[in-house]
């Protein structure tokens, strides 16, 4: 991910703030101002001295490994944490770059230059496929807001069985 108009250190500040941290790999200034580029991960969660998690200190924007479920055998497999934020981590994340003065932000997912054309972007990015299409007769398909264990995915799920 490349954040246009903010230094490391700003985008760091952002990621502690909303609860995660930032894995730098590059700075330059160019002459439009600072470039940073690296990738946003879930925050280490609360730990005990020895370096295990807390219980419920689990970190707050955890993403999931898409879930597969084979058809013809049964067989699962999946579901494992990743060292990547979910669809509501990258959303807080990006809404922050912007607010506080990112000019632009690109990803693999996407490019924008703008926050209102970021926030257009939000429900095809939520809607995003992170299984191979069609791979493996077309039984690998998983969203990408569905794979998270966030505090507002607890809510949806919530709200839709009321």
């Amino acid at each position: 991910m490349k954040i246009y108009g903010l230094t490391t250190n700003e985008v760091t500040a952002i990621a502690r703030y909303i609860g995660c941290d930032w894995q730098s790999t590059g700075e330059t200034e160019t002459r439009n101002g600072p470039r940073t580029w690296g990738r946003p991960v879930p925050g280490r969660g609360e730990r005990t001295p020895s370096g295990r998690l807390r219980k419920g200190g689990e970190p707050r924007y955890q993403r999931f490994s898409a879930i597969r479920v084979n058809p013809d055998s049964g067989d699962v497999w999946g579901g494992k944490r990743l060292n990547a934020l979910c669809f509501h981590g990258l959303r807080d994340f990006i809404r922050q770059c912007f607010e506080l003065g990112a000019t632009r932000v690109q990803s693999v997912a996407g490019r924008w230059d703008s926050q209102a054309e970021f926030e257009d972007d939000l429900p095809r990015l939520a809607h995003d496929n992170l299984g191979e299409p069609g791979g493996y007769g077309g039984w690998m398909n998983d969203e990408w807001i569905e794979r998270c264990d966030c505090v507002e995915r607890e809510q949806r799920e919530r709200a839709v069985a009321s």
